[in-house]
């Protein structure tokens, strides 16, 4: 076994150095404190969620309820927030941006570490594991680092794979344990369709792996999960097998307990409960054409150049624009000796094409009827994003393109062949594609295709041009790579391997995973200023990121700085602004808090006096509009309105027969789940307060308990009698308790048996 013995544990360290170094070269900036990731949901919703969970944390209370949008919701409960995750706690360094980017990036190193072990249990030599490492990480993982619960949930899969395949080669507990706790990990995060895609994988790798110790040599040891099995596993065995796969998927529920339990409770009472229709289902499904970008990671454009989207493949997305998985490139090695390997017969193929044919159905979503009748079935009407399944494929293609690289430099000479003859037909190809491109030809195709506008089609032309020429160089270098590999003396061709990758890599990851300058985030927003500067205690009613964007939303070089300067929601949230009403970016809102909302923008299409009304209810003090004209410094303006307090004593009398009263309210002390407040009305009267209803909120008057009323759809209410009288709110959910004894009880057997 090349992976034992003190010279192949010294080659192998050295192996992981050097991605450890690479990819700290590749974010030196994000490293240093100088650079910010920023696009998409890392703007909208992962700064400001952990913002909010730093703040209520740091708070000294455990954060059951989340203050800061909708009126008020679950924020423990709600796996997005991973406060259970112990990597989140990076939020909680005194330079909170920093420790955010630090969490993006650990991600990576976890990715690259993981696939490295991977590849070196399966007997892969140190140069070839690398290039696994290198490749996913900044293939696959980095494509979606701007969902931070994707990004986690995924970086996570080698190291599941790593100790449940071998768990299932050698039943020894101490691998047991450990791919239950990796899997717990993922499960944990909340992700379905990387957990999804977890289970099949290892659903796959267990109808061919025996399910007890095998046979001593280099076969029992080959099957993986992207690298296939021996065929022809007794059944016995391969239920046995199955049933080891099941045990690991129930231990892993029970540890992830303590954010399961409340996970699922919190979904009944939100707006998943209600499904989404099957238009959000299949929002984001893969288009076929995209598969070319294994070979070619710009065929449908780029995601950024010159500091904007030039993708000329936006109408296969319909309103997405983009994709959601950024780049589903792994590097020209990868894509390629995948290839070759399937030409060669390579073991594992079998599963590899199984496994990247079932990903690319899932990943296709409403391009085939499979999603129809999942979710007529009522199986996939919770999930979202079809191409999210295509994580699982490229998974899979990497660890096999990395197998078929070490058959190759073993000196596998049918491998050998099939590469170069794959290469040559590759660079043929886009050789030729990149001649025709060249032509007069071309450009009426592409206007055919992509049907661009004027202004975009100057760019975007020889944008495309530029893209099949890289992609013809990059084929043929890896053709002149293999064509002199038994000339050039093995270090020097690994290094040089080596270095086609890193550059192959090197010039799609900074368009994949842009950075700003870390003031992006660090610098207070002109607007969030104001709001401080005149308000407190009160919400910002953000109109504009309801309404079509207009200029404010083409793309253009400052796109993120008006999305900074407009704090589209949850932006206000970092700023320690309180908002409602504002869009529900991950769909888990109450249920009144949705049905508020809804009937908030129906009324307002309708009545002219609708803000008059619905801001003393929902505790608005300040709207915010789009500047008119264009301001793109300055994007919104706020509008502000006179005070609305959150909570609101009427006498009843009053209310009835015009007679005056002097209900008032004295002092109010909040904390994130807590509130008190004292009151004093002459007559009977009723508290009105401006905070989300929910099971676990518990109201009690002057130490009693009294059961809260629903009040303006999605508020709160309880009568008061007359007289001074002390009212307090607490929120507690009871499940965390249930939850974390499990969790603890199932780590600790864990921990036992890894002794």
């Amino acid at each position: 076994m090349r992976g034992s013995g003190s010279r192949g544990e010294r080659a192998g360290a050295a192996g992981i150095v050097v991605v450890t170094l690479l990819l700290s070269l590749f974010f030196l900036d994000v490293l240093l404190g100088s650079g910010t990731f920023y696009v998409r949901d890392l703007v909208y919703a992962a700064h400001p969620t952990k913002s909010m969970l730093r703040e209520a944390i740091l708070s000294g209370e455990f954060p059951h309820w989340n203050r800061w949008i909708g009126g008020g919701q679950p924020l423990a409960a709600n796996p997005a927030y991973q406060l259970f995750y112990p990597p989140a706690w990076l939020v909680l360094l005194p330079d909170f941006t920093y420790g955010f980017n630090l969490f993006v990036l650990l991600h990576l190193y976890i990715a690259a570490w993981g696939m490295y072990a991977l590849l070196r249990s399966m007997d892969a030599g140190p140069p070839a594991s690398a290039a696994a490492a290198l490749s996913f990480a900044l293939g696959a993982v980095v494509a979606v680092h701007d969902f931070l619960p994707v990004l986690a949930t995924l970086a996570w899969l080698p190291w599941t794979c790593l100790y449940a395949r071998r768990f299932l080669r050698d039943g020894a507990r101490r691998d047991f344990a450990l791919a239950a706790l990796f899997l717990g990990v993922q499960v944990l995060l909340g992700e379905a369709t990387i957990v999804l895609q977890t289970g099949l994988i290892l659903g796959f790798y267990a109808l061919g792996a025996p399910a007890s110790p095998p046979a001593a040599g280099a076969a029992s040891r080959a099957a993986t999960p992207g690298g296939g099995t021996p065929p022809g596993q007794p059944p016995g065995r391969r239920r046995s097998a199955l049933l080891r796969v099941a045990l690991l998927c129930v231990i892993a529920l029970l540890l992830a307990a303590v954010q399961i339990l409340p996970t699922i409770d919190h979904a009944r009472d939100s707006v998943r409960a209600r499904g989404f229709a099957f238009e959000r289902v299949v929002s984001w499904s893969m288009p076929a054409a995209r598969v070319a970008e294994l070979i070619n990671p710009n065929v449908l454009g780029h995601q950024l150049l010159n500091g904007r989207a030039v993708y000329w493949g936006s109408p296969l997305y319909g309103e997405r624009g983009l994709p959601f998985v950024r780049s589903i490139y792994p590097g020209i090695l990868i894509a390629a000796l995948a290839m070759a390997g399937l030409v060669a017969g390579t073991r594992g193929r079998r599963v590899t094409v199984i496994l990247i044919a079932l990903s690319l159905l899932l990943a296709l979503g409403m391009h085939t009827p499979l999603w129809r009748i999942l979710y007529d079935s009522g199986l996939a009407r919770s999930i979202r994003y079809p191409e999210k399944f295509i994580l699982m494929g490229l998974f899979a293609l990497v660890v096999f393109g990395a197998m078929t690289l070490d058959r190759i430099l073993a000196g596998d000479e049918k491998t050998i062949r099939a590469a170069r003859r794959t290469t040559a037909a590759l660079a043929i190809l886009l050789g030729a594609i990149a001649l025709f491109a060249m032509t007069s030809l071309y450009a009426p195709l592409f206007i055919e295709l992509w049907n661009p506008s004027q202004r975009m089609f100057a760019e975007m032309l020889p944008a495309s041009r530029s893209g099949w020429l890289l992609a013809a160089g990059r084929a043929a270098l890896l053709w002149i790579l293999l064509r002199n590999l038994e000339r050039v003396r093995r270090p020097l061709w690994i290094g040089l391997a080596g270095a086609l990758v890193v550059l192959d890599l090197g010039l799609v990851v900074p368009e994949v995973a842009p950075r700003m300058p870390s003031e992006y985030f660090e610098k207070e927003p002109a607007v969030a200023t104001e709001f401080k500067a005149r308000h407190r205690d009160c919400r910002l009613l953000h109109v504009a990121a309801l309404q079509p964007p207009g200029v404010y939303g083409a793309q253009q070089q400052d796109l993120y700085w008006i999305y900074r300067n407009a704090m589209y929601p949850l932006m206000p949230g970092s700023h320690g602004i309180a908002t409602v009403l504002e869009p529900d970016l991950d769909r888990t809102a109450l249920l009144p808090a949705a049905d508020f909302s809804d009937a908030v923008w129906t009324q307002a299409r309708n009545d002219p006096q609708w803000l008059q009304r619905v801001a003393p209810m929902a505790n608005v003090c300040a709207v915010a509009l789009y500047t008119q004209p264009p301001d793109l410094q300055r994007p919104v303006t706020l509008m502000h309105l006179p005070p609305s307090p959150r909570y609101v004593v009427e006498e009843r009398r009053s209310r009835l027969s015009g007679q005056a009263g002097l209900p008032v309210v004295h002092r109010v002390r909040e904390t994130p789940n807590t509130a008190r407040i004292e009151v004093e009305s002459a007559g009977n009267a009723t508290l009105y307060m401006s905070v989300t209803p929910h099971k676990y909120w518990q109201v009690t008057i002057d130490g009693k308990q009294v059961r809260p009323q629903v009040a303006n759809i999605a508020f709160q209410s309880v009568p008061v009698p007359a007289g001074k009288h002390v009212v307090e709110m607490r929120y507690r959910n009871p499940l965390f308790l249930t939850g974390g004894i499990l969790s603890l009880l199932t780590l600790s057997a864990l921990l036992w048996r890894m002794r």
